[in-house]
Order: structure tokens, then sequence, then C-alpha cells
């Protein structure tokens, strides 16, 4: 049944209602009518009868007849009553009361049954909304589910159009996957492909370093291909995490020892430049994580604080826990961003005016990357008092 069939079908068992109630309405005014009629013949007959005995034949012939009067007497009996001082509106108030009465009471269950039926259409059209809107929900929570039985009501469209479109999404979603993947795949190919030459040239630059041959030039090209090898290792890895296929662990991760392991893999810089590194140690402060992505993503934001700390300053760590999320800051003493520069710190490829010679611009975007992949969320600003500082925030639900 269509939306059409299915307004006409309503309408006709509305007129349907409507016409039965008439019905019954009528039918008892026409009781309480004729009722009344008899009453009041039997009152007037009965009186008669008493008063004049022996003119009781006729009497029940008269009311058997009807009481028509004849033809010629028409006129005079047409209004015999008014004579007396009789008016319409004398007889009709009590029928007049019964009959508002009885029209209200009509109108009432009129109302009623129409009441009941645009429930009944109504709780019928949300438990069918209910279906779909379940349908989507469960759709946007579970990737899939099972279709819904044919229905022939108004809605039996919108049904349709979902299926349609939530197929037509699923395919272009699988289809968008697959790409993203092939693309991760083929970047990783070019970088396993310019490792093993990458590989050799750093394995020249330290024999000809060890060999006392090429001077600066090799210390340079030990450097630079140092810095390509990192290059090539972030580019893969920000591929695996734009094709979505970086899978991470969801375990206890005590964050004291995060931070321990973080600053030791940026140790070289901190050594170099005499920085003080300041990690408070709060047993039991854990979140839920991958470990060794997460010491990735801080060693990033620590390396960032380091190579723009001046020499003998501090790195200062810090982190609390509430009912919401667990926090972890990470400041320097240095002279901060620069303001200008502040809204882009964590876009890729970035490089602002002070930064080392040595950075490619990816390691503050992929710490971002790696740390809302674990529900997680990081800021930066710089301090009153002056230096920069990174808070994260990984939320427990």
């Amino acid at each position: 049944m269509n939306k059409k069939q299915s307004v006409m079908a309503a309408g006709i068992l509305a007129v349907l209602c409507c016409l039965f109630c008439s019905m019954c309405v009528g039918v008892l005014l026409a009781r309480y009518f004729a009722a009344s009629q008899k009453r009041i013949l039997t009152e007037v007959t009965a009186g008669l009868v008493e008063a004049y005995p022996q003119e009781e034949k006729e009497i029940m012939l008269l009311v058997k007849k009807g009481l028509q009067p004849v033809a010629r007497e028409a006129e005079k009996t047409a209004d015999y009553l008014s004579a007396y001082g009789y008016r319409l509106s004398d007889f009709a108030s009590g029928y007049l009361k019964r009959s508002i009465g009885t029209a209200f009471a009509g109108t009432a269950v009129v109302l009623l049954l129409l009441a009941g039926l645009y429930g009944h259409v109504q709780k019928k059209r949300q438990k069918r909304v209910g279906e779909l809107t379940g349908y989507l929900e469960k759709i946007n929570r579970e990737g899939t589910a099972s279709i819904l039985p044919d229905a022939e009501d108004m809605l039996a469209p919108l049904q349709d159009e979902i299926y349609k479109t939530v197929t037509a999404l699923r395919l272009a979603r699988e289809a968008a996957v697959q790409e993203r993947k092939n693309f991760a795949d083929n970047l990783a190919n070019i970088a396993h492909q310019l490792k093993t030459p990458v590989a050799s040239l750093s394995i020249v630059a330290q024999l000809m370093e060890t060999d006392g041959q090429g001077g600066e030039r090799a210390v340079s090209l030990r450097k630079q291909t140092a810095r390509l090898e990192r290059l090539i290792e972030a580019l893969l890895t920000l591929s695996r995490i734009d094709a979505g296929v970086l899978q991470l662990e969801k375990k206890e991760v005590d964050i004291f020892t995060l931070l321990e392991l973080s600053a030791e893999g940026v140790d070289e810089i901190i050594r170099a430049r005499k920085i003080r590194v300041d990690i408070p140690n709060h047993p039991d402060i854990t979140f839920q994580g991958d470990m060794e992505w997460s010491m990735e993503a801080f060693s990033n934001l620590i390396k960032n604080c380091a190579e723009h700390t001046p020499e003998g300053g501090r790195i200062i760590m810090d982190y609390t826990c509430n009912p919401l999320y667990t926090q972890i800051i990470i400041q320097d003493t240095g002279a901060g961003f620069a303001p200008e520069e502040l809204p882009h710190v964590f876009e890729r490829f970035y490089r602002g005016k002070d930064a080392g010679e040595n950075g490619i611009g990816i390691g503050l975007s992929l710490a971002k990357s790696l740390i809302e992949m674990q529900n997680g969320f990081l800021t930066a600003q710089n301090l009153p008092e002056g230096g920069a500082c990174f808070t994260v925030r990984f939320y427990h639900h």
C-alpha cells in the first residue's frame, strides 16, 4: 500500500466512523421521541376515556387512525392548541435538552474514535521511524546491520532510499579505504626501495669519517643521510595513519615510564645542551594506549622543546588525572613560539624561522596524529613567563 492509498483508507475509515456515530445518535433520538409521543398519547387517551367512558370506542378509533383531522377541518385543527396559549417552545424544551446532550455525546464518541485512529497511525509511524533510526545508528556504530523486513506503508519509499544510500556509501567507503591502502602500500614500497641506497650512503660516509677522508663533507653527508632516513620513516608512518592501517594497542600505559623512555630517545640533544629534565613520579597514573607509538609522539614533543631551549635550560613535565581525562604537560624555558607561527605548528612540513637545521617539519604533526588516534587531544601555547608548553589530554571515554 503506497502513501496515496494509505491516506484514502484512513479517510474512508474516518467517514465510516462518523456515519456510524450519526446513525447511532439518530436511532437514540428517534427512540426517545417515539417514547415521549407514546407517553403523551397514552396520558391523553386515558384521560379522555376516564372522562367519557361511553365514547371509549370512538376515542380508540381516533387514536388508531393517528388523530388525523378531516380535510375540511384541517385549517381549524392545524394550530388548535395555539388558541389556548400553547406554543411550539413549550413542547420542545424537554426534547431540546435531550437532543443537545445526545449530540454532545455523539460528537465526543466521534472525536474519541478519530483520536484513537490518529494515535494508532502515529504509533505505527513512530515505530517505523524508530526502526529506521535504529538501523542507521547501528550502521554508524558497527558498520553493518541486518536488512529490515519490507513494509508497505508511507515510509516504505524512505526505507528504500535509505538502503540505496547506505549501500552507495558503504561501497564508496570500501573503495576509498582500498585506494588509501594501495597508496600506503605504494609509498611503503618506495620507502623500502630508498632505504637501501640511503643506508649504503650512510655506511660510505661513516667509512670516510673513520679513514679521515672527505673531512667536513663526509660529516655533512652522514648528517644528510641520517636526516633522509628519518624523513622516509616519518613519511611511511604518516601514510599508514592516513590509510587507516596503522594498528595501535590499547593497554595500560604508565605515564612516568612513558616520559622517561621518551626523554631517553632525545638524550643526545639534551646532553649536548646540558638541559635539565624534571619528571615527577606520580604512581598509578595511567591511560589506555600504545606504549611504543606514544613514545614516538612524546619524543617528538620533547625533542622540539630541547631544540628551542638554550643551553643550561630546563624541560619540565607534569601529569594529573581526573574523572574525565589524564593530562600531561611538557614545557620548556626557551623563547616560545612566535605568535604568527603558533597556529601552524602542527601543520605538516611547516618549519618556523628558528627551526633546527635537521628538522623536517613532520615531528609535531606526527605526534598530534598519534595522540588523536588514542582518544587524545594536543595543544600548544606560550607561557606567560616565557617558554613553550604542550598540553596532552587522554580522555577516558
